[in-house]
């Protein structure tokens, strides 16, 4: 199994259902949580929730992965602003 603890993880959808579930365990486990959604208010309560529950921090970022261009532009600001995932 792979290490998660202080690694980086890329979550899409991570603002509910399956992906918050996800954040959330990644968390437990030691993770730096990066969050990609399409709602920034549920982004920012997730990342409320997992400093509460964990003490980790937690990186959300709105994108729409369904267009290409969004998808690149919000992967260098996640590398220029968190690291490699």
């Amino acid at each position: 199994m792979t290490e998660i603890r202080g690694k980086n993880v890329l979550i899409t959808g991570a603002a509910c259902g399956i992906g918050r579930r996800m954040a959330h365990k990644i968390a437990d486990l030691g993770g730096t949580v990066v969050g990609w959604d399409l709602h920034q208010p549920n982004l920012d309560r997730l990342g409320s929730d997992l400093k509460d529950s964990s003490g980790r921090d937690a990186y959300g970022y709105v994108c729409d992965v369904s267009d290409k261009a969004k998808v690149y532009e919000v992967a260098d600001q996640v590398k220029k602003n968190v690291g490699e995932i």
